[in-house]
């Protein structure tokens, strides 16, 4: 047997510290002090085997909507309207199978005073103020005496008209009467009666004709008061004042997005939508089918606009990093753009100007971009248009002439772009604007009356 070897004097140091230290800690009898202590807090669980819980046992733990991926209900929702007024409870409106169904005011109603009282103010728009006397298309002159330094932002011009991300909006093209119409990424529109003098109310209606992202409003020709609603919940659908109900327009047989509508100037019966992956569409609304069937991009067209001076000129903005310019009179199965306009990422909007000589495109390649109707002359400006998770794309637009373009600035601002010498001119900045204005409208028969929208479902109003 083999002989251990004799222990070190670090070894032998070693052991005596060891004993040293058993003895002392003995004397404190912390292992007896230990067990007695267990004894006392051992709780609930002391007994239980693994896996052995008893269901009154179990504690629910708290967690955050925003961790577990929960939308807020109404109740846990912060006031529509003013910042001190507080919503009421949201009813369940429409199951996902009524989505495609023609449906009455009353069953999607979310909030307002009561549909009578909207239904009247809309009528009351027809009768006294018919479109049929204004102007179809905005005149080049009138935004002469608009200065970007006279803006201003008053407490009483901000509401929060929708309770989600706001994704579209439009005023209503009547100079009598000052509404606008907003939609969310819930399918929610809301209608905001700005100079409303109801001593009960806010002059805020909210509706819900749609279960999903509600992507475009417009307004057909010389009808202020019929608004196109289109969503991607696959439908196009149309507010009936006279039978008070939100009609069913259109239904995607392909089961695909809507994701852009336009309305065609002189033309009450027409409207351009977009459906699917690039696939543009004229919808008559007399049959409610479509005339005009195009493959014009390849990835989801973000925005339609058409020429006020020449309506047969679309031009379309999509994710495919495409801007098309599109003659409908000469459309074949060629499916062949007049001419294009490339950015580095996708883009989300393209207008034409008040005159109708110039284009304005967005991209999230961090460009603003200005040519003309050829697609010539282009010109990058520099401009912050990233995308930000729960904000919707920033989108840039024309003003009241071919002067400036307004377009949203992540810093929650309003920057001004003067297209004659391509930089940004001006900045509306204000302490009451909290959030992003990524969505912009100008009202089209009362220059100087900028509306932005954020992702909190408010709008800023801006005027002179």
């Amino acid at each position: 047997m083999a002989m251990s070897a004799p222990l070190t004097e670090y070894e032998k140091l070693r052991l005596e510290n060891m004993k040293r230290n058993q003895v002392m800690i003995d004397a404190l009898r912390i292992d007896s002090a230990k067990s007695e202590m267990h004894h006392l807090y051992a709780g609930p669980y002391a007994n239980r085997r693994a896996g052995q819980w008893r269901k009154e046992d179990l504690v629910a733990l708290r967690r955050s909507r925003r961790s577990t991926r929960v939308n807020p209900t109404a109740e846990h929702r912060q006031g529509i309207g003013s910042s001190t007024s507080c919503m009421k409870p949201v009813q369940p409106t429409l199951a996902v199978e009524h989505t495609k169904q023609s449906l009455p005011l009353a069953t999607v109603c979310i909030r307002g005073s009561s549909n009578t009282d909207l239904l009247s103010q809309l009528q009351d728009i027809d009768e006294n103020a018919p479109l049929s006397s204004l102007p179809c298309m905005k005149k080049f002159s009138e935004g002469a005496a608009i200065e970007p330094s006279r803006f201003s932002l008053q407490k009483r011009d901000i509401a929060r008209v929708v309770p989600e991300r706001i994704t579209s909006a439009s005023f209503l093209p009547t100079s009598e009467h000052l509404f606008l119409a907003a939609g969310d990424k819930l399918g929610h529109l809301g209608f905001w009666d700005v100079e409303s003098n109801d001593p009960e109310g806010d002059g805020l209606h909210i509706y819900r004709p749609h279960l999903m992202p509600l992507s475009g409003i417009a307004f057909p020709a010389f009808h202020a008061t019929k608004v196109l609603t289109c969503s991607y919940d696959q439908t196009v659908k149309l507010l009936d004042v006279q039978t008070a109900t939100f009609k069913v327009m259109y239904c995607s047989d392909k089961e695909e997005i809507v994701s852009a509508i336009c309305s065609v100037p002189g033309n009450p019966s027409c409207v351009f939508i977009a459906e699917g992956p690039g696939c543009l569409k004229m919808l008559d609304m007399r049959e409610n089918r479509h005339s005009l069937n195009a493959e014009a991009h390849r990835m989801t067209i973000n925005t339609i606009d058409v020429n006020l001076h020449s309506p047969w000129l679309v031009v379309t903005s999509s994710t495919d990093l495409k801007v098309k310019v599109w003659d409908v009179r000469k459309l074949d199965n060629t499916y062949r753009s007049l001419c294009s306009l490339s950015h580095q990422k996708a883009v989300h909007s393209a207008q034409f100007s008040p005159s109708g000589k110039a284009i304005v495109t967005c991209s999230y390649d961090n460009t603003v971009a200005l040519a003309n109707t050829s697609c010539k002359q282009q010109r990058f400006i520099a401009h912050a248009n990233m995308h930000l998770r729960g904000v919707s794309s920033i989108r840039a637009i024309w003003g009241w002439d071919d002067r400036f373009v307004f377009v949203g600035n992540i810093k929650r601002s309003i920057d001004i772009i003067s297209a004659k010498f391509e930089i940004e001119c001006e900045w509306l900045t204000s302490p009451l604007m909290k959030s992003i204005p990524s969505r912009l409208a100008v009202h089209p028969y009362r220059p100087g009356l900028l509306a932005g929208c954020s992702s909190s479902g408010e709008v800023y109003l801006w005027s002179q």
